[in-house]
């Protein structure tokens, strides 16, 4: 049971890191996305356009993920004390 503590701590912390990387480089995308809209919407590209949507998609399942992750680990902590 202490190694599967520790194996899911460790995983918990791989999980932080990697989620803390996402949100610094959505936050960088931002302020891009922000520069990118203070301009007239008629003078973008649909390139443009599309890239503004997946930033925005990316952003809301990145956010969903955040949420879910605690509770997913106190799921795992829970069966890891039932095995």
């Amino acid at each position: 049971q202490l190694v599967t503590n520790k194996l899911l701590q460790e995983e918990k912390v791989s999980r932080e890191a990697l989620l803390g990387r996402q949100f610094d480089l959505i936050a960088c995308l931002e302020e891009t996305t922000k520069r990118i809209k203070m301009r007239s919407k008629s003078k973008l590209t649909p390139g443009q356009l599309n890239t503004l949507d997946r930033i925005d998609e990316a952003r809301a399942a990145i956010s969903d993920v955040r949420h879910g992750n605690e509770e997913d680990i106190n799921i795992q902590e829970l069966l890891a004390e039932g095995s």
